[in-house]
């Protein structure tokens, strides 16, 4: 009996250890910043350790815009993978080697109810994908 409190103990301070690894299926991304009148611009930071099937992740825009443009950079070291971004009834494909490191430079609707984007990545198998993002948020087509 005097060994359950040690057990737990134990637990507690493995539990924080294990979910701070995420997945390697899954894009982590990371964004600085958040949006204001004066700043609709966000700069991210992409990677998938390995990639079995697909991944992705949904950029959040504000009510008040409807488009946009961004610029990316991604390479990956082993695989083939296809790279799709995804507006409201649009979407763009790209595809993505180690021969052929990808450069972005384009522009969609977001999502009309979330004001949204998303990208994925699909491939059998891939690994090393890594990437830089960066999109400004406006209301109309210049």
């Amino acid at each position: 009996m005097r060994a359950l409190p040690l057990v737990l103990a134990s637990l507690s301070l493995l539990l924080p250890l294990s979910a701070c690894k995420p997945p390697g299926n899954a894009a982590v991304v990371k964004c600085t910043g958040e949006f204001t009148l004066s700043r609709p611009r966000r700069d991210c930071s992409l990677a998938i350790a390995e990639l079995e099937g697909s991944a992705g992740k949904t950029f959040e825009g504000e009510n008040r815009h409807r488009y946009a443009r961004f610029t990316g950079d991604f390479t990956v070291k082993r695989g083939t993978v296809k790279v799709l971004l995804r507006g409201s009834g649009e979407f763009r494909e790209y595809v993505l080697t180690p021969q052929a490191p990808l450069h972005i430079e384009d522009e969609l609707r977001l999502h009309l109810n979330r004001r949204s984007f998303v990208i994925s990545f699909q491939s059998g198998s891939a690994s090393g994908i890594e990437g830089e993002l960066s999109y400004t948020l406006f209301s109309g087509k210049p």
